[in-house]
């Protein structure tokens, strides 16, 4: 740095300094620190987000896909509880009945207690 750049340097420092230039850069950066919702234009907008068709297109079918796959998964559990209840003799087959109506019945006991307790947690803490 030649003694003319310092010189200038130093001129804009000092009245930098005296005209309270830095306050105002302190000021700028704690405006900007400070998170803020977005302009009010973005939810007023006249104008939908609309995807494009082949998007739309595109989800309806993965969507439906995935309501046939749930749909067969269900079946399949379906028929193998019925083929095994099948290959059993007959008092084999009403002891699986009575298994499946009291683990039914202790599963609805449960979510029950666990829905009460929920319940009681949540009134706890409002």
């Amino acid at each position: 740095m030649t003694r003319k750049h310092l010189g200038i340097v130093m001129v804009f420092l000092f009245s930098s300094l005296f005209t309270g230039g830095w306050v105002h850069c302190f000021a700028e950066d704690a405006e900007t620190s400070v998170v803020r919702d977005p302009a009010p234009s973005v939810y007023l907008s006249a104008e939908p987000q609309v995807k494009p068709g082949y998007l739309r297109k595109a989800e309806r079918e993965a969507a439906k896909l995935e309501r046939k796959k749930k749909k067969a998964y269900k079946k399949a559990i379906k028929e193998n509880l019925n083929r095994s209840m099948e290959i059993q003799t007959p008092e084999v087959r009403e002891r699986m009945k009575l298994n499946r109506k009291e683990a039914n019945k202790a599963a609805r006991e449960k979510r029950k207690q666990n829905k009460a307790r929920s319940r009681a947690a949540a009134r706890k803490f409002r």
